[in-house]
Formats: C-alpha cells, structure tokens, sequence
C-alpha cells in the first residue's frame, strides 16, 4: 500500500513553485521522483503535482514460525508436518515509508499422536500395544486370556 510504498516526509509544507522529493519506503528499491506545487496555486487543500516512483518491495526477512523449511526447491512443510505451504513478503508497519519486508507463511500443520483405543470388551481383547500411537503407526489388538481367536490390526 502507499503507506508503505512511498516516504512522502519532505513533502509536508511546499511554498507555491516550490518543489520536493517523494522516495521510495524503508523497505522498497527504487529510484525517486520530484513533486511540485504550482507557482500559480491558490487552493489551501491543492496537491501536489507528481508521478509516482516505481518502487518493489525488497526480499524479505526468512524467519518462519515453527514447522517450515526452506530447501532449493522453496518451503516445505518440516518433519513432523503436513499440508501446502502458501507464502509471500507483504510490507508491514503503520508509520509512513518505514514500514518492513516481513514473511507471511501458512500451510503447515503439526501431525499429533492419536487419542488412545477405547475397547469396549477389555474382557475379551487385549489393546494393550495401542497406547500412544504415533501418526502412521498401527498396533495389534489380541484376544484377552482365556479368549482365543485371530487378531486384528487397528
């Protein structure tokens, strides 16, 4: 946004065919342009004549949060995550032309252990193994003394 984009601070108070620099924000590469007040100006609220600098936004600052990793190929979602990393620089800040190139990264979710089984017969079957299972992971489910049978796998 212009907030950002464009440091407009030696354009406070132009006299009439007086002139002054609009540069590019804090975090923005560009050249920068003159804006001018005309001579013949007689409007208190008039603007000031000017074309806008060609500013772009620098790269970014790469510190995401936990859960991501940058490889040559771009971000990924780091071990022990899932999804599809969607990420982009945006400028940040509230003061004019100082605002910063931060990392806005979403995508990625933390894979957690599943609760534990609930058997409903613990008479007759013995889950014993299926306690803190990891993502992935699958455990037996066995007949409980003095039951036989086959097993199954959850």
């Amino acid at each position: 946004d212009q907030l950002c984009m464009f440091d407009f601070s030696d354009c406070q108070r132009v006299p009439p065919g007086g002139n002054c620099t609009i540069r590019c924000g804090s975090d923005y590469a560009g050249k920068s342009t003159v804006a001018y007040c005309p001579s013949d100006n007689t409007d208190p609220n008039g603007q000031l004549v000017y074309l806008e600098p060609k500013c772009s936004l620098k790269p970014c600052e790469m510190r995401p949060p936990p859960g991501y990793v940058e490889t040559p190929c771009g971000w990924e979602c780091d071990s022990g995550y899932i999804g599809d990393v969607n990420w982009y620089c945006a400028a940040v800040g509230r003061e004019p032309g100082r605002c910063r190139s931060e990392l806005i990264i979403s995508g990625c979710t933390l894979t957690v252990q599943c609760a534990p089984l609930m058997v409903n017969d613990t008479c007759r079957s013995n889950a014993s193994q299926c306690t803190a299972l990891q993502p992935g992971q699958g455990c037996n489910i066995t007949c409980a003394e003095p039951y036989t049978g086959g097993q199954g796998e959850n």
